[in-house]
């Protein structure tokens, strides 16, 4: 399945397990949305989100000094998954209902403390350049 939307690309085989395990003071924690929607476990809820259900989303980057043409990679914590698309610079990841602790993977298998840019709404022109997540 392959749902683009606001620029975002959603494919469940983009998750695969997260071979690595980062330390507290590595992880970045993003606050839930209370607005936001509980997912659901159906194909057509998480469809839905990718169509819009959540309406915000960070805009976050790798640390400060990793140059921009270097690939990186997404990761969550909890469910110890990272995303495969090659990543550069700044991108946007939807804000669900729970908080979500996230680190970023190098090319080389370094973990990376993200930064939060901005939270803000989807369609937020500013920032739409960037990849949605």
């Amino acid at each position: 399945m392959n749902v683009c939307f606001d620029r975002k690309e959603s494919r469940w085989f983009h998750w695969v397990p997260a071979e690595i395990v980062p330390n507290e003071n590595e992880i970045t924690i993003i606050h839930g949305d209370p607005k936001a929607p509980c997912r659901g476990e159906s194909w057509i809820s998480n469809a839905r989100v990718s169509l819009g259900m959540w309406r915000m989303c960070a805009v976050i980057a790798p640390p400060e000094g990793y140059k921009p043409e270097r690939v990186w990679y997404y990761a969550f914590v909890g469910r110890s998954q990272r995303c495969t698309i090659q990543l550069r610079g700044q991108i946007r990841i939807l804000i669900g209902p729970d908080d979500a602790e996230i680190f970023g993977i190098s090319s080389n298998g370094e973990i990376l403390k993200l930064r939060i840019i901005k939270i803000t709404k989807r369609e937020d022109p500013q920032y739409r350049e960037y990849p949605l997540i």
